[in-house]
């Protein structure tokens, strides 16, 4: 089936688009998830890459610093932000673009735990002392539970 959308997203140079669809969904999809455990959400989103994290997101008393990344084709790694390795709050969270009965929808995928050391040695695509690379395998998918999040956070296993 065609979808205009999703060629407009998949199609060449839109990759900050992809992220931005990518993150407004994941935002949506958990505070959906949030509200069906009768769970308030706490979110704030960072107008600039600085600091490694693309948004905050907090319920009770857990916070966690969140990069979304997305892709809608063949990609298989991505460039990350070191200091959301070694932060016991830290997470990646890649989103898959997919062209669904004329709509777009997006499957979620982690960063697993005990890939976080691998992935921070792991020299990045476009070299920068500050970032690592994560590859698809490193991910297990979250589509169902993206509040396991919360549950997943990381022993501090790196420097």
């Amino acid at each position: 089936m065609m979808n205009a959308a999703y060629d407009y997203f998949k199609s060449e140079g839109k990759s900050r688009y992809q992220e931005k669809m990518a993150e407004y969904s994941f935002l949506k999809d958990i505070h959906m998830q949030a509200a069906a455990k009768g769970k308030d959400l706490i979110v704030s989103r960072s107008d600039f890459d600085a600091f490694g994290f693309d948004v905050i997101i907090g319920i009770e008393s857990k916070i966690l610093f969140i990069q979304l990344k997305a892709f809608s084709g063949k990609a298989a790694v991505w460039d990350v932000h070191k200091s959301l390795l070694r932060s016991n709050n830290g997470h990646v969270v890649i989103g898959h673009l997919v062209n669904l009965n004329g709509g777009i929808n997006v499957n979620y995928h982690m960063l697993k735990n005990e890939n976080r050391i691998s992935a921070y040695n792991r020299p990045p695509k476009v070299p920068k002392a500050t970032k690592c690379k994560v590859n698809k395998g490193d991910l297990i998918s979250i589509n169902s539970n993206l509040l396991c999040l919360f549950d997943e956070i990381p022993a501090n296993l790196l420097p």
